[in-house]
């Protein structure tokens, strides 16, 4: 269970202190039990499943919720692949048998479960976590518990430098993997200036670090460090500030949710160095070439694997992965298959399950593999060669270093407005049209005022369904972003299913979250409306944690991706590089929004809401409907955060059931900056809140963008409580 969980029932005692929880109608206590029961449910894991003595019994830790997902499903693919292969022929006469459990990418997590499979007895072995994050603390857990512990697909060095003995890592780590990009940029691409962008998580951290030391020493330069928290939804300033500083090669270290982003938005603002560079993760999976689309054209990427590999039976492999899953083949899949290889030859060679005897013989593993040769060194380093691939015709193909590479890569890297024309020309045309990236003060300074402004349109809209809610019904609605996300997955699924354009379906989106909005008013709010401030609190952040949870039981933690015709269409004006969908998504924004305005200024409905807003007593008395007008105050309020759903897919292309919670925030702040309560108030709060965030990220630092939209908000609350425009009334 999460923090929101505590959260909840925090409030919960709070309210039951102060005896206001009576209060509550019985609509509403039930929607309560309903909350809890589906957090309690959601967040306690199964006990393990019996299994009979015939059987070897393995602990699998990785990632099959949350942001690590697909990383977690490829492992699982190469395990089960494994799995079955040395059951054929069976242990020791016995058959193996894998435990899994998901940390659900986050590292607390993993620790848990090791100990909880190292408590135990049968369980001989334990693999994983899948991230760098994860595995870290739990190999220290591992080693505690002396249980032999084998790592995968965690690099970061830190693993086997603290002594371990229970711990073996399988793959190559986090400054192989800088010293063979560092190398690469020398020898192959001439790269002299160097900015690294990376996620700040320990394996970003970890490879971000082994370039940093290692550049230097190559005669490179490092122009731009910028870490940036995973799981972002606009790299546009990060990106901007890469850009102004004229990079030669640009190296990202990030999961695939991100990397997908970062390389359709570097399009967007029109980036151009010679060589895109990646350090593996999600640059390396299958779903990369599908996410990015065309953007992955051209990326470069360190990776341990690949199925053009010269190793022993790689390619034969390979084949056989495919026709058993019906998945294309990552470095993930046989890291975790040849590590269950591994353990099994292991156990063999022991004649033994103790654990004492199996990390033995791990140690003096020595195997010739599809992974290449297996021999951990005294630290519990596999001793692993990596590769260098380059994504050509939309496929991973293996360009360095020569003994394993199938073809030379393309360099330097065709820029974007050029590449259609190599795509004619073939690939002589990419020297010829490369130009260094040269960016002068005014064009920054352009580009970050647009990137804020068209992100402030957005900022703007999911703004208004809350300040429209809050200005009729006195009612702080903390579902709002979960209700954006809900606009999201109905978005992706009009445009998978039924093929409507993200920027149609607003047409649909809306009156359908407007119908929602008001059978959620009707059955869940109306009740609460006379309770105290609490209970309404307790509610709305109740409805949001249901919300989010029945996401998870329907569509999981993954990340759904889409991508347009359109995607990463951009045009240039004064050099300034402008996406687009993101215009687009901007104008329909300020469409939206003119339209609610003329809607309360002009129409009979509208002026019933005003009403009820500045007096509702005054305007029941008038014989204005009250109920008929927040049922439909709360509708309109939806629609626009579903409204808001729609536009954000075709700019961020993802969806998952967190999507929504980081523009909650963001709408408070927004509405606050406004006044609460006004329309126009809010259009102009998000319009600062977006140009403030750009503005910060690219002058002052990326990790500070968030903070200083809390700032202004803090100031805003302390200097002038009604907001910029000084109204507190729709």
């Amino acid at each position: 269970m999460d923090n929101r969980l505590a959260i909840l029932f925090t409030l919960t005692a709070k309210a039951v202190f102060n005896s206001a929880i009576f209060r509550l109608s019985r609509a509403s206590l039930f929607a309560l039990f309903v909350i809890l029961s589906c957090l309690v449910t959601s967040g306690c894991g199964r006990a393990p499943s019996q299994i009979g003595d015939d059987s070897i019994h393995v602990g699998i830790i990785t990632s099959l919720t949350g942001a690590e997902a697909r990383f977690g499903l490829a492992q699982k693919y190469g395990y089960e692949m494994a799995l079955e292969e040395i059951n054929s022929k069976g242990v020791l006469g016995k058959r193996l048998e894998l435990i899994y459990q998901d940390d659900t990418s986050k590292p607390e997590v993993a620790s848990l479960t090791v100990e909880k499979l190292a408590d135990r007895s049968d369980i001989v072995a334990i693999f994983g976590a899948y991230s760098s994050a994860a595995t870290f603390p739990a190999a220290a857990v591992a080693d505690r518990y002396h249980i032999p512990m084998l790592c995968p697909s965690a690099t970061t060095d830190e693993i086997t430098r603290q002594g371990y003995q229970w711990v073996f890592r399988v793959c190559a780590s986090a400054s192989d993997y800088g010293r063979t990009l560092v190398e690469f940029l020398t020898k192959l691409a001439d790269a002299h200036r160097l900015a690294v962008v990376y996620e700040n998580t320990q394996f970003g951290s970890s490879v971000a670090r082994a370039a940093l030391e290692q550049a230097p020493r190559a005669g490179i330069e490092i122009v731009a460090y910028e870490a940036y928290d995973q799981g972002g939804t606009d790299f546009t300033p990060l990106l901007t500030r890469v850009k102004s500083a004229s990079p030669d090669a640009v190296l990202f270290v990030s999961y695939l949710a991100d990397a997908t982003l970062l390389m359709r938005q570097s399009k967007e603002i029109d980036l151009n160095p010679n060589v895109f560079t990646a350090g593996g993760a999600g640059f390396s999976l299958p779903d990369f070439l599908k996410g990015a689309g065309d953007t992955a054209e051209y990326t470069i990427s360190v990776t341990q694997w690949t199925p053009d590999a010269k190793w022993t039976g790689s390619r034969e492999w390979a084949e056989q992965f495919r026709a058993r899953s019906g998945y294309e083949p990552s470095y993930h899949s046989v890291q975790a298959y040849i590590t269950l290889k591994i353990l099994a030859d292991a156990i063999e060679r022991a004649g033994t399950t103790d654990r004492a005897a199996v990390r033995d013989a791990i140690r003096s593993s020595t195997l010739d593999s599809v992974f290449g040769p297996i021999h951990f060194n005294e630290v519990g380093q596999n001793e692993h060669q990596v590769a260098i691939t380059q994504v050509l015709n939309g496929k991973f193909t293996t360009v360095w270093p020569e003994s394993a590479a199938i073809r030379p890569p393309v360099l330097p890297t065709p820029p974007w407005r050029a590449r259609s024309r190599v795509a004619e020309f073939g690939e002589s045309a990419a020297t010829e049209a490369h130009v260094a990236t040269q960016v002068t003060g005014r064009e920054k300074l352009l580009q970050t005022i647009t990137s804020g402004l068209l992100t402030g349109g957005i900022y703007a809209l999911i703004g208004i369904g809350l300040t429209i809610i809050f200005g009729v019904m006195r009612v702080v609605n903390f579902a709002h972003g979960a209700l954006v996300m809900v606009g999201m997955y109905a978005t992706y699924f009009l445009f998978t299913g039924l093929q409507i354009d993200p920027f149609l379906s607003v047409l649909i989106v809306m009156p359908g979250m407007f119908v929602v909005g008001v059978a959620m008013q009707k059955t869940l709010i109306a009740p609460v409306l006379k309770a105290p401030e609490m209970n309404q609190i307790l509610l709305t952040e109740g409805i949001s944690i249901v919300l989010i949870n029945t996401a998870v039981l329907l569509f999981t933690s993954n990340y759904l991706t889409m991508s347009t015709s359109y995607a990463g269409a951009t045009f240039h004006l004064g050099g300034v590089s402008v996406s687009k969908p993101q215009l687009a998504a901007f104008a329909i924004a300020i469409v939206i929004t003119a339209g609610d305005y003329l809607f309360l200024i002009k129409t009979s409905t509208g002026r019933q809401i005003r009403a009820a807003a500045q007096d509702a007593e005054a305007a029941l008395l008038l014989g204005i409907n009250i109920k008929r007008v927040r049922a439909l105050t709360f509708g309109f309020g939806v629609a626009a955060a579903g409204a808001a759903g729609s536009l954000l897919m075709p700019i961020y292309y993802r969806v998952e059931p967190n999507a929504g919670s980081p523009f909650t925030l963001k709408a408070f702040v927004v509405v606050v900056l406004g006044g609460m309560g006004s329309v126009t108030g809010a259009l102009v709060g998000g319009v600062v809140l977006g140009i403030a965030e750009s503005l910060g990220a690219v002058y002052v630092a990326t990790g500070y963008k968030d903070v200083i939209g809390f700032v202004i908000f803090l100031l805003v609350l302390t200097l002038r409580p009604s907001g910029l425009l000084g109204k507190s009334r729709v």
